[in-house]
């Protein structure tokens, strides 16, 4: 599993996540960021979706939350934050919430 921290726009380049992914398949991605704005998440999935996941930092309040979250893309499933997946257009499968 991989993790990553956007502390500014752009620092967590989704090229990055792309290159973990195709180097290191069974590898999932996860990117914190504190920014909201859908076009973060769209260029992380433009070009696939598989063992990545997109989450806002304000929305990780449990450890379950992003324990969740890490066991879907090592399951190379995707993940979309939940509070900002329904105004996204992306094709995530899973959300952080817990079940």
């Amino acid at each position: 599993m991989s993790g990553s921290c956007a502390s500014r726009a752009g620092s967590a380049r989704p090229e990055a996540a792309h290159a973990i992914r195709r180097d290191y398949p069974q590898t999932g991605v996860v990117i914190l960021s504190q920014y909201s704005d859908a076009s973060y998440a769209v260029q992380l999935f433009r070009n696939g979706t598989a063992g990545l996941g997109y989450l806002l930092k304000a929305s990780i309040g449990e450890l379950d939350d992003l324990l969740h979250a890490l066991r879907e893309v090592t399951a190379g499933r995707s993940v979309v934050d939940a509070r900002r997946s329904s105004s996204w257009s992306s094709s995530a499968s899973a959300r952080p919430n817990r079940r």
